[in-house]
């Protein structure tokens, strides 16, 4: 008995470990502070993707239904461009924007906790640990849907908390907005139902808990359920309508617009003689469907030709499949294909071409014209059963991004990105050059023109425009032997150039030279190094003699901030090992002291919803990476890995809190 009763002395010690209103808001506001100054040297990178960065802020650039419609210009819901326009507007950086918006969403989630009963340090604790993720180091310099989605999330839990513990129509008015906005930022608004769903019987059953009548409970929780489905489905509705107004599909995208679903869904009914994994529509189902389909067969000269080996080269690449068109880019191979046609000249024009393929198809469907299956879902792999035997291999997969490393990355722009494109980023995303410095180029070299000695070398952009110059030489007598024809020359031939290289400009600038004729001659160091002479639009006169002996970049000295990024990054997954660890002890307790848990307290219905929050995400991308495409990038489960350190902390919390209650209860006298 005196042991337990030291075991529950020492629970009760940490406890009550007690924290003002005050210190804990200031806690608070300590610890977002400082993650904001961890990030600040952070900067958006500047992808070159087409189909997703690039496509956001163009969209944004246009507010997104200002745009003239194209084949990829409503092929993405609104949410992210327009968030982005917004900030534009307001002429925040984006990364900046990014940041608070991630911290305001956890903001709400841990005010939602503390009205669940979390301690004040406690809730510090869960903020601290979600908000200093390594992958939202990392993931927030991006311009994704992904991001978004991982700031909105939380605050849609927050929301749904509140409602289910207080029962106000206020909460369920802002929460169906946010819910609103949650559904238009990615594709996967079956998660949202879900969670809703959960939701709903929870709601429930806390209000039987407490009246103990069904007819009570039902009456208790209309009111608030209709209100956040009331809004949810006004927000859902407006921007639907808004896109039947200018893109002529009652949809949030393209991609999930009834046409296009249904052309997709009929490919999928015709059964081809042999599965192949990630391969949902493969060329003998292409084959068959254009010998019935007429409207289809006007895509066989792309799918089957340039464009569709284009599209093949993907997933041949990424998933080692030879003369196929994978699953994960077939949508948009599909889509490719009859824009080339001029089928997405209108979006009228784009539906009804996709309606008549799907009439076609299911005619000779139903026809028997066509062997078939069953197709259960739009978009989904009736042959999915056949890639069971993959789960396991995707599930630890997936499994392993919630304990990867995540290091900082000096990243630079991509090498393809055109200036037009670097512009938009620069102007959309609102990027601060400052921050964008990665370090000096150093180049050093000799150059030399018989009779006309070089008197400026520099680095110069696309335009000629010279940035960084030095206008004097170096002797470098041991170079002697290249000039025998010139002995004057090698006196001033060297030169030594560094300018600041930005993660945002080009790596490998051009090089240029002008000697004291005025004759100019410009190089790329690439070219240079490899063996190539600098060209000149002098024609007449001797040619430049040039090297370059080392290209060198010199990282400037990283700062305080930088250094515990990388901290965070090498260290992050140690803790949540710990607690998964922590977690498999925490759940036996709370096992042993079933009797004692008392699940009618709020947090039970809090882990619930972050239970099925987690689990469901990453269930979808471990079917995904079983059936469909490599799935295991970790933007895919940002929205949900410090959503997954929430959990545990709270429910190893919990299980102290119950292992105290039960260790009380044995050492009392009438225990």
């Amino acid at each position: 008995m005196s042991h337990f009763a030291g075991i529950a002395s020492s629970l009760h010690a940490w406890k009550n470990i007690r924290l003002g209103k005050t210190a804990f808001v200031a806690g608070v506001i300590l610890v977002a502070v400082f993650k904001l100054w961890l990030v600040h040297e952070e900067e958006i990178y500047g992808s070159a993707n087409y189909f997703d960065d690039l496509n956001y802020l163009r969209a944004a650039e246009k507010w997104y239904w200002g745009a003239e419609y194209s084949w990829t210009s409503f092929v993405r819901a609104p949410a992210l461009p327009l968030w982005i326009a917004l900030v534009h507007t307001l002429g925040l950086p984006f990364r900046t924007a990014q940041e608070i918006l991630f911290l305001g969403g956890y903001v709400v989630l841990i005010a939602a906790l503390r009205a669940a009963g979390v301690s004040r340090p406690a809730a510090i604790l869960v903020f601290a640990a979600a908000i200093l993720h390594p992958a939202s180091m990392e993931l927030l310099n991006h311009v994704l849907t992904d991001n978004m989605y991982a700031a909105i999330l939380p605050m849609v839990l927050g929301g749904l908390i509140f409602v289910l513990l207080r029962s106000r129509l206020r909460d369920a008015l802002w929460t169906g907005a946010v819910l609103g906005i949650l559904w238009n930022v990615r594709e996967e608004s079956i998660l949202i139902v879900l969670l809703l769903a959960v939701f709903l019987v929870l709601f429930f059953f806390r209000s039987f808990s407490n009246t103990r009548s069904w007819k009570a409970s039902a009456g208790a929780i209309w009111k608030p359920a209709l209100t956040l489905f009331g809004v949810l489905a006004l927000f859902v509705l407006a921007v639907d309508f808004a896109n039947y107004c200018v893109f002529n599909a009652f949809s949030k995208s393209e991609f999930s617009a009834p046409s296009f679903n249904a052309a997709y869904k009929a490919l999928l009914r015709i059964r081809p003689n042999k599965v192949i994994r990630y391969v949902p529509i493969s060329k003998e189902t292409r084959a068959r469907a254009y010998e019935v389909s007429p409207t289809f067969a006007r895509l066989k000269p792309e799918l089957e030709g340039k464009t569709g080996e284009g599209w093949e080269y993907q997933g041949r690449v990424s998933l080692g499949i030879h003369n196929e068109i994978a699953g994960g880019w077939f949508f948009w191979a599909l889509r490719d294909a009859a824009n080339k046609i001029g089928v997405h000249k209108s979006a009228y024009e784009a539906a009804s071409f996709y309606w008549q393929i799907a009439e076609e198809i299911n005619r000779a469907c139903d026809e028997k014209r066509l062997p078939t299956r069953t197709v259960f879902l739009s978009l989904l792999d009736p042959a999915t059963l056949n890639s069971l035997d993959h789960f396991p291999r995707s599930l630890r997969r997936i499994s392993a991004l919630f304990v990867g490393r995540y290091p900082r990355y000096p990243q630079h722009e991509d090498f393809v990105l055109r200036r037009f494109e670097r512009q938009l980023y620069d102007e959309m995303a609102s990027r601060r050059t400052a921050y964008s410095r990665v370090g000096r180029l150093q180049v050093a070299g000799w150059a030399f023109r018989s009779g006309d000695p070089v008197k400026l070398v520099g680095f110069c952009d696309e335009g000629g425009n010279i940035e960084a110059a030095k206008i004097w030489l170096s002797p470098q007598p041991d170079s002697r032997e290249d000039f025998s024809n010139d002995p004057i020359g090698p006196l001033k031939s060297q030169f030594v150039l560094s300018m600041d290289l930005f993660r945002t400009g080009d790596p490998s600038p051009t090089l240029i030279f002008i000697t004291e004729s005025g004759a100019q001659f410009v190089g790329s160091i690439t070219d240079i190094l490899d063996g190539k002479s600098p060209t000149s639009t002098v024609a007449a006169g001797a040619p430049l003699l040039c090297s370059i002996e080392s290209q060198t970049i010199i990282a400037p000295p990283k700062s305080w901030a930088v250094g515990l990024e990388e901290l965070a990054g090498k260290y992050y997954r140690r803790l949540v090992r710990a607690l998964i660890s922590g977690t498999i002890l925490a759940t036996l307790v709370l096992l042993i002291c079933f009797r004692r848990i008392g699940l009618g307290h709020p947090i039970y219905g809090v882990l619930a919803l972050f239970a099925v929050t987690v689990a469901s995400r990453a269930g979808l991308f471990v079917f995904l990476d079983a059936t469909s495409w490599l799935a295991n990038e970790p933007r895919y489960l940002f929205p949900i890995m410090p959503l997954f350190t929430c959990f545990l902390i709270l429910l190893i919390r919990q299980s102290v809190l119950v292992a105290y209650k039960t260790m009380s209860a044995v050492s009392s006298p009438s225990g």
